[in-house]
């Protein structure tokens, strides 16, 4: 599924729209859902208004970044820290992402699971709780490149933010400008 974000009421029409596509579980299952974009495409805001809907409409839910899930520096700048190949191939560690969160939410899963691998700022790998995700949950989870071939076959429903060049631009701008 493909989606331009909106605002106001047709952003929360599309939202509940969404939510209503969420398949349902198969028994204690899991359900997953991807939410990709370009960055700057708005994919975290994205997929925390849409967890907020599901559980509105009575849905369980787990939120998850892939940007918890980043290789630490001396993988992820293997090639330069400024290739793009290197960007596409080394920035996230999606053994780690798979160990540690898409297979126990998966079809017959544990639903034993790690909300993060990594901290990207301190470049420092985390040790976090083991948590159990309760029947039928549905994992929601954002970050770039979620449709890799590592990763077909994850998701029970895909949704890439299609985002203009200049809405995404400024909105890294202004987002450089938080950061200071």
């Amino acid at each position: 599924m493909s989606t331009r974000p909106q605002s106001g009421r047709v952003r929360a029409r599309l939202l509940h729209e969404i939510a209503g596509q969420v398949p349902a579980s198969r028994g204690d299952d899991c359900v997953r859902v991807a939410v990709d974009g370009v960055d700057g495409s708005g994919k975290t805001t994205f997929a925390n208004e849409l967890s907020r809907v599901m559980r509105d409409l009575g849905r369980t839910t787990i939120r998850i970044s892939a940007d918890d899930f980043h290789h630490v520096r001396e993988v992820r700048h293997r090639l330069g820290r400024d290739s793009p190949e290197g960007f596409w191939l080394d920035s996230y560690d999606y053994r780690a992402l798979a160990a540690k969160v898409l297979d126990p939410l998966g079809r017959g899963g544990s639903r034993r699971y790690q909300a993060a691998h990594h901290d990207v700022q301190s470049d420092a790998l985390l040790s976090v709780p083991w948590q159990e995700a309760p029947p039928a949950a549905a994992l929601i989870l954002d970050g770039l490149f979620l449709h890799r071939d590592e990763l077909v076959g994850c998701w029970d429903l895909s949704i890439f933010l299609d985002v203009s060049f200049a809405a995404t631009a400024a909105r890294m701008r202004s987002e450089e400008r938080r950061r200071g």
